[in-house]
């Protein structure tokens, strides 16, 4: 449960990154 919360928050990352980058 712990690691799938990290997983989730790493992508929601990576979009934010994704989406600031476009």
């Amino acid at each position: 449960a712990f690691c799938e919360e990290l997983m989730k928050k790493a992508a929601d990352l990576s979009l934010e990154n994704k989406s600031i980058k476009q």
